[in-house]
Formats: C-alpha cells, structure tokens, sequence
C-alpha cells in the first residue's frame, strides 16, 4: 500500500469591508495618487500564521473603476 500526499486548498472569507475612497463623480487628475486607507482585523479572526499544516494570511483587494468597461484590479498582502 503506497501513501499518497493529499494537497487541499479552501479558500475561508472572516471578514469583508469596503471602501469608497474616490466618490463618483469626482475627477481625478492624471499622475500618481495616494488614499489613506486603514483596516482593522476582528478581534476574533485568526491570527495570520504560516506552517506546514496551513496558512492564514489576509489580502486587501483594490478596484479602480473609473466607469463600467475599464476597471482595474489588484490584491495585496497585508502586513
């Protein structure tokens, strides 16, 4: 009998907020642009953790829209 390593991937949401930080309607200038922004972690959400039986990490996500046929997208690690 030969033992085989299992891989398992779930994907688990704790927590979802979001932010408009650029109000339609309002123009934004060409060039670079910076939006304050701070999160707070639940107080009863894992914390984030790395080993060789799982990961916990959490990611922010930013959508740039500026209408409905140019959208951009890109996550990040949060620290």
């Amino acid at each position: 009998m030969s033992k085989e390593k299992a891989e398992r991937t779930t994907l688990q949401l704790y927590f979802l907020s979001q932010f408009v930080l650029c109000p339609p309607g309002m123009p934004i200038t060409v060039g670079k642009h910076q939006f304050p922004l701070q999160v707070l972690i639940p107080e009863d959400a894992p914390s984030s953790y790395e080993s060789q039986f799982g990961t916990v990490r959490y990611q922010i996500k930013v959508v740039l829209s500026a209408n409905t046929e140019q959208v951009r997208s890109q996550m990040f690690e949060a620290l």
